[in-house]
């Protein structure tokens, strides 16, 4: 490990889907999925236990650290959690996994009428206690937005919409204790392109904040930019 630089798995999640209602009558179109999955803990959380340890500022090792009684490195540990510079992994916000098994539930929908099109979506991330005592805190985010076809045939299709956007998470615990300054809640407003050909499925989006109340230290973001690339089989 190299800094703030982690290569390897992160976590990884299996989703199942399942599609309620799927009418569609020439290029009118109506979809209602819901679905439900599990993030499994694949990904390593070393730094996880290298924040939980923090620094004590007296030239202690990690040997140290480390044979100190159970109450002693539990309460210097929440000590860490609760100074203003403390956030979800603190120093170590690139760890690779949590090491917990947190589950996932969501549903999402569509109308289209010719070439306009609704989408909307939320999600609910409800999270469990990973290795060294942390546990991140459950999250709720929410899209919805209209989009307009420029392109639409059989074969491909170009689309560019205007989305809202918001997201609610409770705060990180340590040990069952809530961390100050690491729960998050803010609102977003933004547009997104998205391209289909054939199999091959891209989208691109860019994100500002529109009323951001997020208490986090490191979780604030100027803007928030989304990528992604999918194929069907």
């Amino acid at each position: 490990m190299d800094g703030d630089k982690e290569k390897g798995l992160g976590d990884a999640t299996l989703i199942a889907l399942y599609r309620l209602v799927n009418q569609q009558q020439e290029a009118n179109v109506i979809r209602l999925d819901v679905y439900a999955g599990v993030k499994m803990p694949t990904g390593d959380s070393d730094r996880l236990k290298d924040e939980r340890a923090g620094s004590s500022g007296h030239g202690h090792g990690s040997m140290h650290r480390h044979a100190a009684p159970h109450a002693a490195a539990s309460a210097h540990a929440k000590a860490v959690m609760h100074s203003p510079a403390s956030s979800p992994h603190g120093g170590h916000h690139v760890a690779l996994g949590s090491g917990s098994w947190d589950g996932i539930v969501g549903v999402k929908g569509l109308v289209k009428k010719d070439r306009w099109m609704a989408l909307a979506e939320s999600q609910y991330n409800y999270r469990t206690e990973g290795d060294y005592g942390w546990k991140h805190g459950d999250e709720f985010t929410w899209r919805i937005g209209p989009h307009y076809f420029v392109a639409l045939d059989e074969t491909k299709s170009l689309s560019f919409g205007v989305e809202l956007s918001g997201e609610w998470r409770d705060a990180n615990e340590l040990d069952g204790e809530q961390g100050n300054r690491t729960s998050k809640k803010g609102n977003y407003a933004g547009g997104v392109v998205r391209y289909t050909r054939d199999a091959l499925q891209l989208l691109a989006g860019l994100e500002l904040p529109i009323s951001d109340k997020d208490k986090g230290v490191r979780g604030a973001a100027d803007y928030r930019a989304r990528l992604s690339a999918g194929w069907s089989f």
